[in-house]
């Protein structure tokens, strides 16, 4: 199952949508085991006997609609859901063959659906182009509304729909709440709510009940990683790179408990007259064990940190394991080392967002540093994963321990 979202529907539209494709029954792969970049390797198979199911791979449940006509996000029946997007393809691909003009339209992904008999299997959640050309909001089957008042009207789909209905409400009251646009941020509240359901679901999804307890992701049949888009006239807006610091507060240092860098990339499939872009995502994790760092270091060092091992998960698009490929590997995860490593992070990466999550104790707090300029750098250099996080970071979370007197 899945959880998916359209948020500011009418007047800056953005999809959200989670990566975790589940089945019924046993596993079939020999290795019971699957990586999720929140809590590393774990079994696949959850419930009984009687129910049992697992957790099939990580994979992108939104696609991009050719010719810059959209996007849309996907829940339900994988299979079905394959079946309707190729008699979608089939007629884009006629039209094209006589007027190369053709691009896929609202009426048309509607008609299509009317004339489906696995239509009743998925629901859908989006932005396409109309008939005149501009850009609506789309929304197939299951789902259900939320009036905001600061994102206008959102649309949730998906067994783990009320997760993302409680984030939605929550940080709309605390934006009402404090009667102003936080920390003031050079980006749109609909933008930084995505962003912050993404990074909030992936802390939410390191606790060590998620699964066990009935409000977790994986309860919910749902989880994995959270990509984001914005969807306007002036094109589609990806994940932006991004790197995630979990800290916990003790009385004489800190804890990091998770570190990620999330990032998508853009490729290109098919004709220059008849094209789609593919937007796989890379999940990096670079704690496989706890960091303390002490405060006096903190203030004298600030953060820098040298990093043996890493691991990633490369999340390519749901239909890839439809379509009959020799050489479609399901669970892309592995260590990042050697050749991989220097390719991906062998050239410095210069990150201008970095999410710090902390928790004190008390209470846990999630602050966005987003700018112009770098947050933080991540390089891999002599076999080490060097991160340098910014002093703006580190005056920050000395105001955080501070404040605990």
């Amino acid at each position: 199952m899945t959880a998916i979202a359209l948020l500011n529907s009418e007047k800056e539209p953005y999809v959200v949508a989670d990566t975790l494709l589940s089945a019924d029954g046993a596993d079939p792969h020999i290795e019971k085991t699957v990586w999720l970049p929140a809590l590393g390797d774990i079994n696949s198979e959850w419930g009984d006997d009687e129910d049992k199911w697992y957790i099939a791979r990580l994979a992108r449940k939104t696609f991009a609609v050719p010719k810059s006509s959209g996007l849309l996000a996907f829940s339900g029946k994988c299979k079905e859901m394959f079946e309707f997007w190729s008699d979608l393809s089939e007629k884009f691909h006629h039209l094209q063959y006589y007027n190369k003009t053709s691009s896929i339209t609202k009426e048309l992904i509607e008609q299509i659906l009317m004339n489906s008999k696995a239509s009743s299997y998925f629901s859908l959640l989006g932005i396409v182009k109309n008939n005149a050309g501009n850009f609506e909001s789309f929304k197939h089957n299951k789902y259900e509304e939320i009036k905001t008042n600061n994102y206008g009207k959102c649309y949730v789909s998906g067994s783990g729909a009320d997760l993302l209905k409680q984030l939605i409400i929550s940080r709309d009251y605390f934006i009402t709440k404090n009667s102003k646009w936080l920390y003031g941020l050079p980006i749109s509240a609909t933008e930084e709510l995505a962003e912050y359901i993404s990074s909030q679901m992936l802390y939410q999804e390191s606790d060590i009940q998620n699964g066990l307890s009935a409000g977790s992701a994986i309860a919910h049949y749902c989880g994995g990683f959270y990509e984001w888009y914005s969807v306007q006239s002036k094109g589609t807006k990806v994940l932006q790179p991004r790197l995630d610091i979990h800290i916990k507060l003790e009385r004489n240092h800190l804890t990091i408990t998770r570190l990620y860098c999330s990032e998508q990339r853009i490729s290109t499939t098919g004709s220059q007259d008849c094209y789609t872009k593919k937007y796989p995502l890379l999940i990096s994790s670079f704690s496989n064990s706890f960091i303390d760092i002490s405060y006096s270091s903190l203030l004298a060092c600030g953060i820098s940190l040298s990093i043996d091992k890493a691991y990633g998960v490369l999340i390519d698009s749901t239909f890839d394991g439809y379509e009959n490929n020799p050489h479609f590997e399901p669970r892309k995860s592995h260590m990042i080392e050697g050749q991989v490593a220097d390719e991906l992070f062998g050239l410095p990466m210069e990150l201008k967002r970095v999410r710090l999550i902390i928790n004190d104790g008390k209470t846990i707090s999630n602050k966005a540093f987003i700018g112009v300029d770098v947050k933080a750098s991540l390089q891999y250099i002599d076999s080490k994963f060097v991160i340098n996080i910014n002093n703006e970071i580190k005056e920050y979370i000395l105001s955080q321990v501070s404040s605990l007197g």
